[in-house]
């Protein structure tokens, strides 16, 4: 389930909650002070818990989003450094650059949800350069250091990959969340003011925990949905290899 629908979904059982309880209002005969304060130490105890668990989620899919990012930054990085390698190489690896530049695209555009890049990125990269002949000690140097950036790139690309479809955050701990949310808003609604401004506050309420929840759940999916990891890096990588 995409998580724009899981906030959209959260909302809605928020404030339905929130309503079920100005509806089940208790009477005049439950209406103690014993049980007022019963439930005000529930919200409490629930508020708590609550707002603990949501800073804990956030730091964790912010942490996972700030990774990815770096992930992506370093491998354009590497590119940059492995084009002005097989440059400084030689005009023989004109052909391994161009297959360089074409995988660099493929993974930008998997990253941006296109696949515009995924026919070129089947260019045998690694074996053209286990190819390349260093003919004195400048070009062996420079091929063992070729190879090394290749094989850097070559696992980072793997480790994004493998990543790009698992998520952090178990979905058993976002129905728990939820859970408490809906427990939080109705017990709000028992001894509320049944008035269009005790309505309103529920609903913004609402609105501000499932906004918190879509933020969770999106930089969960750092290749997806509405907050993508951005390809700038990658961008610039590009720019400098097509500038040389």
């Amino acid at each position: 389930m995409q998580p724009i629908t899981i906030a959209i979904l959260s909302f809605a059982t928020f404030v339905l909650a929130g309503l079920f309880g100005l509806w089940l209002r208790p009477d005049k005969t439950h209406e103690t002070d014993g049980s007022r304060d019963a439930i005000r130490l529930v919200q409490t105890l629930l508020t708590s818990m609550t707002a603990a668990a949501i800073g804990l989620l956030l730091a964790s899919s912010s942490g996972r989003f700030r990774e990815q990012e770096a992930t992506v930054a370093t491998l354009a990085s590497k590119v940059a450094v492995l084009d002005l390698l097989l440059k400084e190489y030689g005009p023989q690896t004109t052909p391994v650059r161009e297959a360089l530049r074409h995988k660099t695209e493929a993974a930008r555009d998997d990253i941006r949800g296109s696949t515009r890049g995924s026919v070129k990125a089947d260019l045998p990269l690694i074996e053209a350069l286990l190819l390349l002949a260093p003919k004195d000690d400048q070009q062996r140097y420079l091929h063992a250091q070729i190879m090394r950036y290749a094989m850097e790139i070559t696992e980072g690309r793997a480790a994004l990959m493998t990543r790009e479809n698992t998520y952090g955050i178990q979905p058993a701990m976002i129905l728990v969340l939820v859970g408490w949310l809906v427990v939080l808003f109705f017990a709000s609604g028992l001894y509320a003011p049944a008035n269009r401004m005790m309505i309103a506050a529920m609903v913004v309420g609402a609105l501000a925990f499932a906004s918190a929840l879509l933020m969770v759940l999106e930089q969960d999916r750092p290749f997806h949905g509405l907050l993508p990891v951005t390809t700038a890096p990658l961008d610039e990588a590009l720019k400098v290899m097509e500038s040389r």
